[in-house]
This record gives structure tokens, sequence and C-alpha cells, in this order.
């Protein structure tokens, strides 16, 4: 992993790094002279694809954003995300290299600029572009590409269980990973074992323990005792990974999620993580499959109750529902209206936007 520091007055300003758009040729620092051919979604950074102006598609990057306050120290984030990137590497997991940093300066603050070679399109878009002929296998092989080169190694990582020996590990890591689909990169590759290459990509911000003992998590840091909570369950435990990489695969491909289920289950128990299965039976123990039968009227009384501490299980649940719905473009719009109103950072969720989650969920049912 290489690090490029730039002089104090930087070739763009902070908005212009902030806010592109697909078509704009900007100069950045170190590189040059880029088309931005893509912008992709994301909610803590601007991300996007672009392509030097005097070279051809082949050498594409991948160009990611953050903008720092001014009371950040730029290099010691730098300095984190080195150990991470060695860290992940460690343990085995595919991640990402011959990342560049640049520093953009500006009285906002500095614009930390992180480069790399474009490798191909995230999970979410082969997700997204399959045809139904595409067929069970592939998205079995697709699913297993990425949880062996990218889950797996975290086999390593875990810790062990709360006042039991060294032995008796738990699924709680010291180390954590935002696995969703927009984090992990593939293309066909027959000389890989299921015919796919996976790799991780998001390394910013870190998820490591800190020195401190406390898990980082975003920048900045949240504060709020249940934010951590969830945010520990869903960045540093096996359980939790999955969950999420169902959850937002299933997002963007409704009608296949039980398919997706299926083929990360067949992957645990292949491998006899049992530890790993049990503990997400035991979250999803009243969210299985069975829902399908519930009535607008139960799903309304099942999540009367809830609230930001459940805020995975409606995306459980809506995912369960939508599953087995035909795909239509009122239930793309619904689910992409759910996972926003049950995105968190560092705060917990209003009570105004748990509400409109509940509301949604029962609407589903009727779709």
């Amino acid at each position: 992993m290489n690090v490029n520091k730039t002089q104090e007055e930087s070739v763009m300003t902070v908005q212009e790094v902030l806010h592109m758009e697909k078509g704009s040729h900007i100069e950045l620092p170190v590189v040059g002279w880029v088309e931005v051919m893509e912008v992709f979604p994301s909610y803590n950074r601007t991300v996007f694809l672009a392509r030097p102006v005097d070279a051809g598609p082949e050498s594409a990057i991948v160009v990611k954003s953050f903008l720092l306050t001014n009371t950040a120290d730029p290099q010691q984030f730098i300095t984190t995300i080195q150990g991470y990137f060695d860290k992940l590497r460690s343990y085995g997991v595919r991640v990402v290299h011959n990342i560049q940093f640049i520093q953009s300066h500006g009285d906002e603050g500095t614009v930390l600029i992180q480069t790399e070679k474009y490798v191909g399109p995230n999970l979410d878009q082969w997700i997204q572009k399959l045809s139904p002929a595409a067929g069970v296998g592939e998205i079995q092989n697709i699913i297993e590409s990425v949880l062996t080169s990218c889950f797996l190694p975290l086999l390593k990582a875990r810790l062990p269980e709360n006042g039991q020996p060294a032995e008796r590990l738990s699924n709680r890591l010291e180390i954590g990973l935002d696995f969703l689909g927009r984090n992990i990169v593939c293309r066909k590759d027959s000389a890989q074992e299921y015919g796919w290459l996976a790799v991780y990509v998001d390394l910013m911000p870190a998820k490591l323990i800190l020195g401190c003992g406390a898990h980082g998590l975003e920048v900045p840091e949240p504060q709020d005792p249940q934010v951590r909570k969830l945010g520990i369950f869903r960045h540093y435990n096996l359980a939790g990974l999955l969950i999420a990489f169902w959850c937002h695969l299933t997002k963007h491909r409704p009608e296949w999620g039980q398919l997706f289920f299926k083929a990360i289950n067949r992957f645990l128990k292949n491998r006899e993580l049992d530890s790993v299965r049990s503990e997400i039976a035991g979250y999803m123990s009243d969210l299985g499959p069975r829902v399908k039968k519930l009535s607008s009227d139960q799903v309304h009384k099942l999540v009367s109750g809830w609230t930001f501490e459940d805020v995975f299980r409606f995306r459980i649940l809506a995912c369960q529902i939508a599953s087995f719905k035909e795909p239509s473009p009122p239930l793309e719009r619904a689910m992409s209206l759910l996972f926003s109103l049950t995105h968190f950072q560092e705060r917990p969720l209003e009570e105004d936007a748990i509400a409109r989650a509940k509301k949604l969920i029962v609407e589903l049912v009727e779709l």
C-alpha cells in the first residue's frame, strides 16, 4: 500500500472533490486530469470511477474522498488504515492493494483522497444485472467465492468466549468488515476455485479495536451506547456480518432472497460453522420464511413494540416478506426506502423514521 502526500495547496477544492458528476473532467493531485465515468452511492464519502484522459479504459481507477475536520490528523488516519490493511492481509482476507492517498486541503478541512486500480464491478452490480437464466449454480458460485475470500479468513480473528478457556472461541472478532456487496468487487476468473475472483475494497474507516480497547466504527466515532452495540454486532461478529450481507443482497434482488440465504447456510454447514448458524438462527428465530403467511394485521402486531434496538430485525423481516413477492417497481422502491429509513451511523434513528419503517413493512405485505 503506497501513500502519496501533496503540498498544502491542492489542485482541487474540497467542494470539487466531494461533488462529482458523471462526465466531469477534473484534475486530481498527483494523478492528473481524469474523466468521471460513474459515481457510486455512498453515505459517508464520495466514490467515483475515473479514467485518465490520456489512457484507455484499462487504466480506470476508483477514487474515494473523505472529508476530515480541521481537528483531525490526516497522517494518523492514513496510519490507521495502513494498520487495518496489514491486519486483513495477515489473516488472509483478499483485499485491494496498490492504494494511494492524496491530501487535498481547504478551509472546510482536509479531504483524504484514496485511489486504487479498478478491479471490476462490485457484487451488488453483478447481482442486479444477473438474469434469471444465470441459474442457481452461478449464484452459489459467486456467494462461495466471496465468502471463501473475504469471510472465511476471519475465523483466525475470533476472540475467546467470555470467561472460557482461550481455545473456546466465540463469533466475536478482533477485526471487522463492512460486509456489504458494494464493498466487494468481483470478476469472472476461471483460475479461481469457484470461477470468480472476489476482493474486499473498503478500508475507510478502519474496523479495528483501537488502543483504548474501543471498536473503530465510524468517523466521527459514535458515542451512543446502543449505536455502538449494534455497530459492533454488524461489523465484528461473524453472524452479524452474514445477516447484513444477506439483507443487502436481498434488497437488490428480493426474489432471490431465499436462494441467497440457502447458499450462505450451505457454506456454513459444509465448513461445520455450527456456532455461526446457531447464532443467526437465534437472531432470526421468529423471522423465518414462515412470515410469508402473516397478514398485515399480524405484521403490525409483530413490529408494534420494536425500537431502534430492533433495526436489523426491521430489515430481516422486510427481506423475508419481499423474497416471496414478484419483482416490481413498487417493491423495489419500498425496499430502497426501508433501507434508507433504517440506515444509521453515529446517531440512533429518529422516532419518525422508526414509525415510517413499521408502516412500510406492513404495506409490504399487500404489495
